[in-house]
């Protein structure tokens, strides 16, 4: 850890930019783990390093690899996750008889191509 940050590399599964005081889902999540794991020690390491928190990917691996489900699970943890709002999400909608119509607008660079309307 200390030689990849001296490099000035980044670490994988560690802080979010939506979440810069910690992500709660993997908060949730490490919970269900042993606190004296090898994902406990990790997280609890980089944290005291950088001040980082476990962000949902680290959260998920860490989860995969306790279970040992086969490689390349996380994401089908994440998917399920994802899919089980959007269901929610439906179910909310067709209940309250409205549409969830979230608010954004793109503020990018138009893409090299795109026509006016």
């Amino acid at each position: 850890l200390r030689q990849r940050l001296a490099r000035g590399e980044t670490l994988p599964g560690f802080g979010h930019h939506l979440y810069p005081e910690g992500d709660v889902r993997a908060a949730l999540l490490l919970e269900m783990l042993p606190r004296q794991g090898p994902a406990a020690a990790l997280a609890a390491e980089v944290m005291a390093l950088t001040g980082l928190a476990p962000s949902v990917d680290f959260a998920l691996v860490a989860l995969r690899r306790h279970l040992q489900l086969p490689a390349g699970s996380a994401f089908g943890l994440f998917a399920l996750g994802r899919c089980a709002g959007w269901l929610a999400q439906a179910l909310e909608q067709r209940a309250t008889r409205q549409i969830i119509r979230p608010r954004a607008a793109y503020t990018g660079p138009r893409p090299a191509g795109l026509a006016r309307n």
